[in-house]
């Protein structure tokens, strides 16, 4: 190897910590930003507090109202007899926090609580586990691949669309640190298989389809990408991913048995909402198809993209016997009608941007506050042109082509972040269908700016080296 690529390697190498400090930094701020910062509440949040007795501190206000105005910052524990708990692996950071508030009450302290605790946590973990993996990648000599690692935690996990939920009891935080470890694990497992990367990737996928009913079958999707563009080479990776499925799968199971009641009604709103926005928006005869799933024709007459948003009465009463139908008969009754089924597909892109939910508060205290100027937002950067939607989704695609004959560890990385961009909006679209589908593809995007930082990255390294000519790839990562 040429004297003048290890000359660079120590650059890098200090480029990519510097960018996960930036990272720390940028997330740090927010969090700690006075007055406080996060996404409001919404009943969602409900599911995931029942779990540790914990409810926003507001005397004479049933603990699941939601607050779409602000967000809420003190909470206190209280008991719950009208819900049952979402097991989620969010709780392996909630439940250390209410344990530490309920031993602050034992020694005589305050009963109310800041949700700044959560918030710090979070970052701490997110910290550590995104300074862990950047070391990990230099030891491996995947130079390359730590500053893509480096770029994606300071400009995308640190955007507010991701940091604006480390302040809440959201599950989100657990659903993009599952992702983030299941991609920067598996894409250190194609280079080395070290005890490190396997724990990664494992934990990854395990905390990933642990964290919302949603993304159970994820990890196992994000396996069936990388064999695809790995092959054989893949298969202890795959393994692993395919493993965060089963034992999510295991977990949906128990919470289907422990909380029939909630996971009920998720599933009948869930389909609900597939049915009035997604299916008869999209079908040639709305009055038929309803017909055929046995409803009323005048359900047919609410179905809109905005779906239960503005319906005037519960979906109970305006299209009866839409919480007996199963799910499965709303998809086939979409993908029966292949021209509907394509014509939805279409019109999805255009409903993603911005992710970053502006009907929800962000500032406490204020009335629908929102980001200051200082925290800007790739999420609200792009606009909400239909254009750049689609670009947006078809550029993880574009760079795995580009990628293709480049070294595994790099091919690796372009398929994960291309498989999972596009398996959670599918996952969004047949789960809740046009409803808050922004919101819900939060996490697509992510993977969407993840495969970016790839070509971005690419191009600052043969700026770099375009004085020198012949030099060999500097690292073995792309």
């Amino acid at each position: 190897m040429s004297p003048g690529v290890s000359a660079y390697r120590p650059a890098w190498r200090l480029a990519a910590l510097l960018l996960a400090v930036i990272a720390c930094v940028r997330a740090c701020i927010l969090v700690l930003h006075s007055p406080m910062l996060a996404l409001a509440n919404s009943y969602d949040q409900v599911r995931y507090t029942a779990c540790i007795d914990v409810a926003p501190l507001r005397p004479g206000v049933p603990a699941d109202a939601s607050n779409p105005q602000a967000p809420l910052r003190v909470y206190a524990f209280t008991h719950f007899s009208f819900a049952s708990c979402y097991w989620t692996s969010d709780l392996l950071l909630t439940a250390p926090v209410a344990l530490g508030w309920k031993l602050v009450e034992h020694l005589g302290g305050d009963s109310a609580h800041s949700i700044r605790t959560l918030g710090v946590l979070r970052v701490a973990v997110w910290c550590a586990l995104g300074w862990w993996l950047t070391r990990a990648l230099c030891r491996a000599n995947l130079h390359t691949a730590a500053l893509v690692n480096g770029l994606w935690l300071a400009a995308v996990a640190a955007d507010p669309a991701n940091t604006l939920y480390l302040n809440t009891f959201y599950a989100e935080p657990a659903a993009l640190i599952g992702l983030y470890a299941s991609i920067g694990g598996a894409t250190l497992l194609t280079a080395e298989h070290s005890r490190q990367a396997v724990a990664m990737t494992l934990l990854g996928a395990c905390v990933l389809a642990l964290s919302k009913f949603q993304h159970v079958a994820l990890p196992a999707l994000l396996g069936i990408g990388l064999l695809f563009a790995c092959g054989r080479s893949a298969r202890l990776t795959a393994t692993l991913l395919l493993a965060g499925t089963l034992v999510g799968g295991l977990a949906a199971t128990a919470n289907r048995h422990f909380a029939q009641e909630t996971m009920h009604g998720i599933a009948s709103a869930n389909r609900a909402d597939f049915v009035l926005s997604a299916l008869l928006m999209n079908v040639d005869d709305p009055t038929a198809t309803a017909a055929r799933l046995g409803l009323p024709a005048d359900c047919a007459r609410h179905a809109n993209v905005d779906g239960l948003f503005v319906l005037p009465e519960p979906y109970e009463k305006i299209c009866s016997g839409i919480d007996k139908i199963s799910t499965p008969q709303t998809w086939l009754a979409l993908l029966g009608e292949p021209v509907a089924f394509a014509r939805t597909l279409l019109r999805t892109p255009a409903l993603t941007l911005p992710w970053l939910p502006d009907y929800l508060g962000i500032v406490e205290g204020m009335d629908h506050g929102k980001l200051p100027p200082a925290q800007w937002s790739l999420a609200t950067a792009f606009g909400s042109s239909t254009v750049i939607a689609w670009v947006l989704l078809l550029a993880p695609w574009i760079v795995l082509f580009a990628a293709w004959r480049a070294r595994r560890p790099a091919r690796a990385y372009a398929a994960l972040c291309a498989t999972a961009s596009a398996a959670i909006v599918a996952i969004a679209l047949f789960g809740e269908g046009y409803v808050d589908l922004a919101k819900h593809v939060e996490l697509a995007f992510d993977a969407v700016l993840a495969s970016l930082c790839l070509p971005c990255v690419g191009w600052l390294r043969r700026e770099q080296t375009a004085g020198s000519a012949g030099l060999a790839d500097p690292d073995h990562s792309a």
